[in-house]
Parts: structure tokens; sequence; C-alpha cells
């Protein structure tokens, strides 16, 4: 029933909203949106920092944001900052020739074949399942799908796995993929002179990075379900003085809510930094030295880095049992632990040469389309679509 009125709320803003497609559409205007959590990140923000650079004065950038006065220096990089939700949002939204999201916000617009919608997604490689392959296929979430399908031009695929899950949980077909990775990952290959600066705005002169970033948990299988967090029953001393063992040098250990968890509590002591409000999980990431994780696809990322990422997986039985896999936990190549002692052996046991290898061959055996020249290769596809 809640699929059913999801779908019947959004024809509604529809008709609503059909009196914008009276303005007249900008062709060089683009709109982006982190849907995800309404912030200047994701793969919307590093699209957005390459069109400034290797795009700069083509295009007219507008970027739609939760709160846009957080973000006071986008203007003199020459992008206008526009309030989520606002009047102002559905104008530029419904005159942008271009509109480019990370996950979803465009099916309740009357966009038309006038607006090619780009959805970068937000997530890389084939872990837990999601959309129809996790709610169901009633003939309520169907529609939805179709209406998301029908509104999206182009989507950008991390891997050939990517097309696999597409079609199937959005209805995506493969022609409408575009075989370029994540952009936000673009990151990854540039050196280190990013990685330097964000760990020196971190205040980690002298020390090393323990991100620790688990994903969230449904409530229901019900389309309005609430994202729930996990237990985080993680010792951070024992896991920084195993980190110290095997790696050396001294560690800081941090701690990330994902973004779709509105009800946070305060989960260590004063310790343990809390980075849950920092925008850009990408600079995280890059600041990192070690990444410990459970279900998120945040680990595809990390491991470009080369450096340790370790699954914490307390309540995998019971998670296979609700949310379930696109590959085999087993198959992934980071050291998986049950328990806190696992965890700390796996740490203190952490074997270089073997984890590389697993790493790349889980990157083959996806058909990773990583190469750091995401954002290029989409501007690309899209530049061909609109015939510019």
């Amino acid at each position: 029933m809640g699929a059913f009125f999801h779908v019947l709320k959004k024809q509604a803003v529809i008709l609503i909203l059909l009196p914008f497609r009276l303005f007249p559409v900008k062709k060089n205007r683009i709109l982006l949106l982190s849907d995800l959590d309404g912030r200047y990140a994701g793969n919307p923000k590093y699209l957005t920092g390459y069109l400034t650079r290797e795009r700069k004065g083509k295009y007219e950038l507008v970027f739609a944001l939760s709160d846009p006065g957080a973000y006071p220096g986008l203007a003199d990089k020459g992008i206008r900052a526009v309030k989520k939700g606002s009047f102002s949002y559905y104008y530029y939204a419904m005159t942008s020739r271009v509109f480019i999201t990370d996950s979803a916000g465009y099916s309740y617009l009357p966009l038309g074949k006038r607006t090619l919608v780009v959805n970068t997604w937000h997530g890389g490689g084939a872990y837990k399942k999601f959309n129809l392959d996790f709610f169901g296929r009633t003939p309520a979430l169907l529609k939805n799908a179709r209406l998301n399908e029908r509104k999206t031009g182009l989507m950008a695929a991390s891997c050939e796995k990517s097309y696999d899950i597409f079609r199937s949980a959005m209805l995506i077909p493969p022609e409408k993929l575009v075989p370029c990775g994540s952009p936000r990952n673009d990151v990854f290959f540039r050196g280190e002179e990013d990685r330097e600066r964000i760990r020196e705005k971190l205040g980690l002169a002298g020390k090393k990075l323990c991100l620790y970033a688990p994903t969230f948990r449904r409530s229901s299988k019900s389309v309005d379900s609430t994202a729930v967090s996990a237990s985080y029953a993680v010792d951070p001393e024992k896991v920084i003085a195993a980190l110290g063992e095997r790696f050396g040098g001294e560690w800081v250990f941090a701690f990330r809510y994902h973004p779709k968890i509105a009800e946070r509590r305060k989960q260590f002591d004063e310790t343990v930094r809390d980075y849950s409000d920092y925008d850009d999980m990408q600079e995280l990431l890059l600041a990192s030295d070690a990444l410990l994780n459970d279900y998120s696809s945040s680990m595809w990322d990390f491991a470009l880095t080369g450096r340790p990422c370790f699954l914490f997986c307390e309540d995998l039985a019971e998670y296979r049992d609700s949310e379930d896999f696109y590959t085999p936990i087993e198959t992934w190549p980071f050291p998986l632990a049950e328990t806190e002692d696992a965890l700390l052996k796996a740490i203190r046991g952490f074997d270089e040469a073997e984890y590389a290898a697993r790493v790349r061959k889980h990157y083959e055996d996806l058909g990773s389309f990583e190469t750091g020249r995401a954002s290029e290769k989409l501007m690309e596809a899209v530049e061909k679509k609109i015939g510019i």
C-alpha cells in the first residue's frame, strides 16, 4: 500500500509542476543534485569540479543543496547554488538541458524529452541488493521503476556487473549505460597532492587514520522503511592498537554515520572523531590509511587506493537473510570478521601481497570501468547525446 501511495503522490506532484514547462529550456544549463543527502558531494560534486576545470565557461552550472548557505565559495567558482525544493530549484530543474543526480529526485518532475537526465548513481561494485531486487516486483513498484526508467537518459556504470544489476533493480536497459566508472573515484588516480591537503585539513599530521563507516540497516522491507544503525560493537582502542602493531605509527580512529540515518546518537567517547557531518566521503577515504566497513560500497572506492579495508560483520547471518548480496560476500577481497576477536586477528595477520592480488581479481571479476577518466567519459556521452 505504501508503494501505491508513493506512486500516486509522484503523479500528483507532476501535475502541479506542469506549468513550469512554460519556461524555455536553456541549452547550456546543467543542474546537479546529490540526492542522497543534499550536500555538495558525491559524483555531482566531482563532475562539477571537472566542468569548472575542463569546460570552463561552456556551461551554466546550478547545484541544488539542502543548505546553500553552507557553501559560500561556490559562487566564486561560477556555480549557482539553489535550495532543493524551492521555487528556484523547480525553475532551474525544468529549464536545464541536463539534470545530473547521484540517486533520484527527478521522477516527480515533468521534464519530458527536452531535458537529459543523467543518473551517476552512488555506489560502485556489486554488493547489497536494492530497489526491485530488495523490495520485490509488485505492480506499484514496477510502475514506479518504469516512471524513473523512462526519464533516465544516461546512467553511469562502475563495472560490467552493473549492466545486470541496473536492468534487474531499476529496469535500465544496457543502451542507456555509460561504461565510465564513478566520477568521484577519479580523485584516487591523481597522486598524493589531494591526500596531503585533506589530511592537513583534518589535523592528521604525523598520524594514521582508521575510518569506521558502516552502512545502514532497514527497519522493514517496506518502501516507507527508515534507515537504522548497526550495533557498532567494536572497541576503537583495541582496533588502533592492532593497527599500530601491524602497520606501525600513531593511529586515530574516526566514525561516520551513513547519511541516510536520521536518528543519530553518540556512539563512542571523545577519543573517537565523528566525521558524520563531513560533507565529502571521498575526501575521508582519500585521507584514510585503513577502512573498517561492513556492506557499504565505499569499499569499492577505497580499494582503488591499495590501502587495507577490513569487514566487521557482526550481523552477517541476519543481514544476508534480510538484504542479500549480488555477489557472495565470501568472494569479496577484504578480510571478513564476524567477531571483534576475529577482526583484531585479521588486522594483525594482514598480508599485503595477498590482499593486492585479491583486490585485482575482484575488479577483474566484476569488470571494473574505473580508470580515473570517469568524468571525461561521461561528459563525452552527454555532449554526444545533446549535440554540443
